[in-house]
Order: structure tokens, then sequence, then C-alpha cells
């Protein structure tokens, strides 16, 4: 994490960075949650909690140090639906009136802080998130104007274009070098309201989470190659009518989570909605921080898990210390890993964050690169101690999480209920997936299933790659111009088509003996046979992967799916392209596991394969989980460290994830 005396010296750095992306964060946390973290954690030696008027801010306090953070809006759809353009004039230029009139709401109540800091001679640090950040900038530039001088500095997140080209010049001549403002990626926000400017420096990460650094200027992204083109005053207005158009829908629906449904409505129709979250702010500037507080930064977030991991060979039941894995670039946090008795040399899976999505290991390592999307890397290492020096490259790795595993689970949809028996149906569209493919993560498929024939009675399954099975060639030996996965086996439509001439011949792996990926696929993509309805697409071509995790009944309940399912989308996505064909992708193995956040790596990935939903003609569906009873999840609504403490049952769970 970091201490208040990070942030005790004026230049800047990611440290500091971070540092006041948290302190943003917790602007937006109550009162009792802010003075502990501050003072219990942080080593403030006061706090103040402001709310007038529906602006809201703390003021934290230490010898040498005064840190302002304003709070942002907590409807973003809301706000952005209710947000004028109407500008103020302070003399020497003009700013937006909404966010000036919000910051003198409360600057009476500020005076007593920023006297007592000018006093004291303590350095003063603004900062917040997204209108937070329009606040912090108003208070720099009242202060300015009041004659009290510049602030030691103003860090700011997702911040709404402010002040017109004039200030913007007067700001930065007299801020150089103390204004930083970070924006995510294609952020909707910083690109609002249209007729306003950003000034003082931009650090803008991109969509893998590379940062780039622009000094002092008075600009508008959308006249800098790389940037997201600014918001007009059309498309804004288009923009505000929309989110009035959801919520007169809304009005119509009996909920307790209106606020919820609205922010998740408005997110969907646009993405950019996404990159405004705080949180994404501070993970990203976390990824930047220095090794020396590295180490810190991860520690507050994960804890160090041994556990017993719980095999089964037969009849017989041992219990086996697993093996640990680095979590973290650069750090000394460890989680728990798998361990066991192996028949052939161990190629332990493991996910990869890197900083550059041309990255690749040096030879030699002992690491192999079987999937990347963007800057999450899916790799298979021989052996631990190869991921441990891995994620101690602090130059070109990021973090390191090895594999997760995963479990079984069951699914059972209807046609009708769907309304999908309508859509094959003239005169409404008569669509039954024949343009398309269906891609199929699970356990397999039964290729001899009279399902999954077509009307000539020939295979739909265009491919199976088998995972778990060396045996034969892999998709990069098949085809090594697409696919660059080089384990487990690849079955074309040509071998499969030969083992329907000869279904003696079948190997066990392709009749699918767990039988839930064939339900699975049957309902996607089967077509009617015998007692058997009607799937969703039973024109569909269908490709399987078999993933290389734990299926078996025996097998303990496993949390999450990583690598394998991260080279699964590769491979399915790649095998689409070359098809020249719109895929589906379901997943219905895994368990719900994961922080829920977009956080992790698999997360990360899922995000990537799809680039974050706006790919066209790439869909994956991936299932919730059937965990709801389990009670498997804790959680902790603070900044902070606190101590967990809980029981794992070895009888009914072998592994708990942290």
């Amino acid at each position: 994490m970091f201490n208040s005396d990070d942030l005790i010296q004026p230049a800047f750095n990611w440290v500091k960075s971070h540092a006041f992306a948290v302190l943003s964060k917790l602007a937006y946390e109550n009162g009792a949650a802010i003075k502990y973290v501050l003072q219990d954690q942080l080593g403030f030696k006061t706090s103040t909690f402001i709310d007038i008027d529906k602006t809201q801010l703390f003021v934290a306090e230490k010898p040498g140090l005064t840190v302002i953070s304003f709070r942002g809006t907590a409807g973003i759809a809301d706000w952005l639906s209710n947000l004028n353009i109407i500008s103020t004039n302070v003399g020497n230029g003009d700013i937006h009136s909404g966010f000036y009139k919000a910051y003198m709401d409360v600057r009476d109540a500020l005076e007593p802080f920023i006297d007592r800091a000018d006093a004291q001679g303590n350095l003063l640090y603004l900062t917040g998130h997204s209108l937070g950040g329009a606040l912090a900038l108003a208070m720099a530039v009242d202060r300015l104007d009041g004659g009290k001088g510049p602030v030691a500095g103003i860090y700011t997140y997702g911040q709404p274009k402010t002040v017109d080209a004039d200030l913007g010049r007067y700001i930065s001549g007299n801020l150089s070098g103390r204004y930083h403002r970070f924006v995510n990626d294609d952020d909707i926000v910083p690109r609002i309201p249209p007729g306003y400017r950003h000034c003082g420096s931009l650090i803008h990460f991109d969509g893998k989470g590379n940062p780039t650094i622009l000094d002092d200027t008075v600009v508008s992204e959308g006249v800098q190659s790389g940037f997201p083109a600014d918001i007009s005053e059309t498309e804004f207005t288009e923009i505000q009518q929309q989110i009035r158009e959801i919520n007169n829908a809304l009005d119509q629906v009996e909920t307790d989570n209106r606020s919820e449904l609205l922010e998740t409505s408005v997110e969907g129709l646009f993405p950019s909605f996404a990159d405004h979250a705080i949180d994404e702010y501070v993970r990203l500037t976390r990824y930047q921080l220095p090794k020396s507080h590295r180490k810190i930064a991860v520690n507050f977030e994960q804890v160090h898990v041994q556990s017993k991991i719980q095999t089964h060979d037969q009849n017989r039941r041992s219990a086996i210390e697993g093996e640990d894995v680095l979590a973290g670039a650069g750090d000394e946090i460890l989680v728990a890993g798998t361990g066991g008795r192996v028949d052939k040399p161990v190629r332990i899976p493991a996910l990869v964050h890197v900083r550059n999505p041309n990255w690749s290991p040096s030879l030699g390592t002992g690491i192999l690169v079987n999937s990347i999307f963007g800057s999450i890397a899916s790799v298979q290492s021989e052996s631990f101690e190869a991921l441990r020096k891995l994620a101690k490259d602090d130059v070109d790795v990021i973090s390191v999480d090895i594999s997760r595993d995963a479990g079984q689970v069951e699914l059972d949809e209807s046609l009708q209920f769907l309304g999908a028996n309508r859509i094959h149906a003239a005169p409404m569209v008569s669509e039954k997936g024949d343009a398309a493919i269906i891609g199929v993560i699970d356990t397999g498929i039964d290729i001899l299933h009279q399902c999954f024939l077509d009307g000539e009675g020939n295979s739909r399954i265009l491919a199976i790659w088998n995972q778990r099975d060396d045996s034969g060639l892999a998709p990069r030996d098949v085809d090594p111009d697409n696919f660059i996965q080089s384990y487990g086996t690849l079955y074309l439509n040509s071998e499969i088509s030969g083992f329907l001439k000869n279904p003696g011949s079948t190997p066990m792996a392709l009749r699918d003996y767990a039988q839930h990926g064939t339900h699975v696929a049957s309902i996607a993509a089967g077509k009617a046979a015998g007692t058997v309805a009607t799937g969703m697409a039973p024109q569909a071509g269908i490709v399987v992967v078999i993933p290389n995790m734990k299926t078996n009944r025996q097998d303990p309940p496993s949390l999450g799916y990583s690598s394998s399912h991260v080279d699964a989308l590769h491979f399915l996505k790649t095998l689409a392209l070359k098809k020249g064909k719109p895929i589906v992708v379901n997943v219905s193995l895994g368990m719900n596991a994961g922080a829920h956040d977009g956080t992790s790596l698999l997360e990360a990935a899922f995000d990537a394969a799809s680039n974050n939903g706006r790919d066209p003609g790439f869909v994956i569906v991936k299932s919730a989980g059937n965990e709801k009873g389990h009670g498997g999840h804790a959680q902790i609504r603070t900044i902070g460290q606190r101590d967990i403490v809980w029981t794992s049952n070895n009888v009914s769970r072998f592994q708990d994830y942290i």
C-alpha cells in the first residue's frame, strides 16, 4: 500500500499517483470508514468529513501535509443526463458553472483547514474522481484567484472537461508540473461536456493499461492522435436523450435497485462507461508501482494461503502439500497451487499480465506461451521456480496467477421459454444458425450422436480440440499459420467423418463419457433426434474444446477456470476468423469464483478476448454458476488491513481461493 509520508514530496511519481487514486476512492466511503483508514492505516493525525448540499469531501491532516479529496457522483448516468454546459467567468476565463457552484457550496467550510495549512506551511494536495476531479480543479482556481498561491499538487481521475481555453492556459502557467489528470482508455466522462477544455499534464492509459504522459498543455483529446475523440454537442444531446429514455422505461419497472439497473443499462449502451470506474484507476496506477512498493500494494489485497490439496487415486485418498506460486510480479506473496503424483513431465499452466502485447519469454526460461489477448498471456511452465522468476520480472511482467481449476455443473434451458422456436419459424425470422458457428468449452461431445448431423447425415462438428490428450497433433502442428497452441490433440471434420463411418475406432474422448458437454452442445446446436428436442441453432457448425481441468465426479469442487479457458477462447476466435463466420462461445464450466470486479487476470482475459464486448462476430455466453447456496464468498467493505479467519472443511471442499 502506501503511507502518508510517501506524499510529502513535491515531484510526480507513481506511488503518489496510486495513493491519490486510493484516496479518491476512499471519498465514496462513509465518515467512519474514512477516519479508520486515514488515521489507523495511513498515518494521518486527523480527518474531517464534510457534506453540504450534495457536495462531499474529506480533509486529512498531519504535520507538513493536508489532503482534500472530493467525492465524485455515485450515479454517473443520472448526473450525465442532467449535466448542462453553462459557464461562469472567474476573471481569467470561464469555468463550468455547475462544477464551480458545487465547490462554492463547501468553500466556507474549508477555509479553517486551508488557513491552518498555510499557517503551518503544509503541502496542500487536492484530488478527486469524476465530478470530484472538477471540484478539485475549481478549488485550485479559487486559490489562485485569491492570491494564496498554487497548491502542491492536483491529482484527478476520470475528470470531466472543466474550463475554457483562456482559463486552461492560466492554470497551466501557474500549476506547471503540479496538475496531473489521469484518463482510462476511452472513458466517456473526460470527453464531456462539449465546449470545454482540459489542461495540465495528461496521463492516458490505453486499452492494455500502458500509460502515455503528455506534459502541461491546454488540450482537447480529439485533436491528438491515439486519443478518443471529444463528444460533440449533438452527440452529447443524443446521449442524454437515450439515458432519459432508459429512465422512462425503468419508471415502468417495480424494483428496489433502480439506480443500479440504470447504471447497468447505460453501461450496456455505452461501453466506455465501464472505463470510468474509480476501481479501474486504482488498478491501473497500482500496476505502475516500483518494486519497492509492489509488495506492500499486493499485500494490501491478497493473503498467503497454505492449503492441503486432496487428491484421489482410484480408491485411495491421500493429502498432498500444495506447491506455491507467486501472484504479483516482484512480490513475495504466495497463493496455493496444486500438487500430486504425475506420470509425465509436469507442465504448469498460468496466466501472466504483461506490459507489452508483443511480449514473449526469453529462451531457456522454461516458459511457453499458448495464447495472448492484449496484455493477458496464457503460459505453461516447466517448473514452479520458472514461474517465480517470471513473477520477479519488474520490467515486462505485472503479475502472475497460477491457473485455477474448475468443476462441472449441469444446465437445463427451455427452447420455448426463450422463444427460440418462434425465431426458427417463418414469418418471424426462420433463422436456424447455418451462417454461424457455435463454440462449446466443455467436457466434450459425443460425435456419434444424431443431434449433430446435418440433413444429409454429415457431421456438423467442424473441429474438436482435446487439451487433455497429447497423443495426436496439436493445433499449431495442424495449422501453424493460424494456431499457436502446442499441446493437446486437434481433430478436424475430415477425421470426425471417418469415425462416423467406422464407429468402433472412435476414441473414448470423442464420446464424452461425462455427457455434460453433449448436453450443452445439444441445447445450443442440436437438431431433433428421437426424444431429443431441437436446440437453439440446429443448423450451426460446431467447434468443441475439451479443457484440461478437473471434471471427474470424485474430484473435489474447484473454484474458477483459468488458462485452459483462455487458450480455448483464443483457439475458437482464431478458427472463426479463418472460417469467416461469427461465433458464439458457450462456457458452462467453472464456478462462481473471483472478485467479480474485472480485476482478476481471468476476468481481464475474457474481456480482452472480445475487446470488452466490442468485437463484431464474437460473443461469449458464460454461466453464472450453481453455487448460490454454498456461502462461498466473503467481502471486506473498507479500505485497509483486516484479519480474516475461516475454517476449511476437508470433507466437502479441498481448496480455498483468496
